[in-house]
């Protein structure tokens, strides 16, 4: 596919969901839109050089089996130790020639497909606050648009206008959930926004380099769903975008700064702008030796109502930082690779002050199988639980839909070193990794911490629970055959184990975390 061939930028926004009305019209309307795309090619026919269509696509399914570990001070356990998942995306495309390009994408499953739900007292744990909920999920709010845009090239730059998948850098804050950065990771949710933007090359009538390579991006922003934000429940997110890159063939750099105001549906406003940089570097030192660089730092100022604590200043400050550095060697003979990734996402020991200094990676950005993906995302989805039970707690104070993870990496510092093997080439692949993950700052659950005066105390009810969170290692092993020129199928299976660290200890006599383990099997069709 060359529908991105000119450009390597993406910038960030949120994603969208649709009401099963909403999917039906939507899934029409896409299939109209193949209609008639798939006329366009015979009528014409006299510039078949000049048109560029076809269809992309994946499916994937997930079948995994998971530990039984209590997620409270009440042994609370999570109770689903085995669940089957899928993916379905199409991507129709059209370019003709270099000047005129169309895209759509469709997502027709993401989500449970089956397996025991994880629940309390009939009710999905973390409620409607989890992007991918613990039970079985309903085909119609699976099925939604992601993309569907227009690009027209002009001599002086590019407009692209409609619904658009957004990815800057890593991914670490903007993530438009179709990548898998490295063995052990399966792309989900995505950024997607309403959005008008322009691409230029400022520098273009000086030539060389320098008026190749750099690119200017603007962009604005009608955000339809985040971690943050969802237009069908009546928030209204709109953001301005710049950015400026360096697109080489070696190197890809830039900086870009975002400004968001949201008014969500209970009218309290956050006003933010994220700074983040980017750079990738690669290298080939021999000719059997690669050797790559990347790096993407991220500031979040700003302010937002969405919590509030009594006795705190209003509105709370944003004071939040995360940053993400990866190097790996490629040796292409024997086709392996080793890579070693190092992370930062600030935490916050003050939860209850003024300002708000936990940093969140974006969802889609995965690192390990289980900690952030399962232990840490289950636990905050419970806290939720107490936080918002009547029974509990009474009136849920304001900020408690921003306490389920959905997986973020947050409050850790981490290495996460893999090895792989045969992942470029259609045949066996073997991968093997290992994280070590670090809390800055004390793991703070809401419930209890309220229940002792709100000092700080994690979800197994220890104090100052900071520290090493624990260690996983992962292995994974995969086939993958070429059913044609553009179809290949994958299998595969994958196991994780976790030793939980001091700031996941339990307090004397609770009920602990326990050594974690999980298993999955894999199977892809890509085309």
């Amino acid at each position: 596919m060359h529908f991105y061939k000119n450009t390597k930028l993406f910038l960030f926004s949120g994603s969208y969901t649709l009401n099963l009305h909403a999917a039906r019209r939507t899934l029409r309307t896409v299939l109209l839109g193949l209609l008639f795309l798939g006329l366009l090619p015979t009528t014409a026919q006299a510039n078949s050089n000049d048109l560029d269509f076809g269809i992309d696509g994946r499916l994937r399914y997930r079948h995994s089996g998971l530990t039984d570990f209590p997620l409270d001070t009440d042994g609370f356990l999570h109770g689903q130790t085995s669940r089957g998942q899928a993916l379905l995306r199409i991507s129709p495309y059209l370019n003709y020639g270099e000047n005129f390009g169309l895209k759509l994408t469709l997502q027709v499953l993401d989500g449970q497909l089956y397996g025991a739900p994880s629940d309390a007292a009939q009710q999905t744990i973390g409620g409607d606050q989890v992007l991918n909920p613990f039970v079985d999920t309903p085909y119609g709010d699976q099925l939604f648009l992601r993309e569907a845009f227009l690009r027209y090239r002009f001599a002086f730059g590019e407009l692209r206008f409609g619904r658009m998948l957004s990815h800057w850098g890593l991914g670490m804050v903007a993530n438009g959930g179709d990548k898998e950065q490295y063995a052990f990771s399966d792309a989900s949710v995505g950024d997607i926004s309403n959005r008008v933007m322009f691409l230029t090359r400022p520098l273009a009538p000086m030539g060389g380099s320098i008026g190749k390579h750099l690119v200017l991006v603007l962009a604005g922003d009608l955000v339809e769903q985040d971690d943050l934000v969802d237009r069908k429940d009546g928030d209204k997110a709109i953001q301005a975008i710049g950015a400026l890159a360096w697109n080489g063939d070696n190197l890809n750099a830039g900086v870009y700064v975002a400004h968001r105001r949201i008014d969500d549906h209970a009218d309290d406003k956050t006003r933010a702008t994220a700074v983040d940089v980017f750079a990738a570097w690669k290298h080939d030192v021999c000719p059997n030796l690669g050797f790559d660089f990347a790096f993407e730092a991220a500031m979040i100022r700003g302010e937002t109502e969405l919590a509030r604590f009594e006795g705190a200043e209003y509105p709370i400050q944003l004071e939040q930082y995360g940053a993400v550095l990866r190097t790996g060697m490629t040796h292409r003979p024997i086709h392996t690779r080793l890579q070693l990734e190092a992370g930062f996402a600030s935490g916050d020991n003050h939860t209850r002050d003024s300002t708000a200094r936990a940093f969140k990676f974006d969802p889609g950005y995965k690192v390990g199988m289980i900690l952030f993906e399962e232990i840490l995302h289950r636990v905050s989805a419970r806290t939720y639980d107490h936080a918002t039970d009547p029974n509990l707690m009474g009136e849920p104070h304001k900020g408690v839909n921003l306490l389920p993870s959905n997986g973020s990496v947050t409050n850790t510092v981490y290495v996460h070193p893999t090895l792989t093997y045969g992942a470029d080439q259609p045949g066996i692949d073997a991968s093997v990794g290992f994280l070590f993950a670090y809390a800055p700052a004390d793991l703070v659950d809401a419930y209890q911490s309220g229940l002792v005066g709100g000092y700080n105390q994690s979800a197994y009810g220890k104090r100052n629970a900071n520290g090493v969170l624990g260690y996983e290692a992962n292995i994974g092993l995969g086939y993958t055959l070429n059913l044609g020129k553009e179809l290949s199928m994958r299998v595969g299976g994958q196991y994780g184990f976790f030793k939980p660290g001091d700031a996941l200890a339990a307090a004397e006599g609770v009920e602990g975390l326990g050594n974690v383990q999980k298993w999955r099997l894999l199977a892809d069709l890509n085309w």
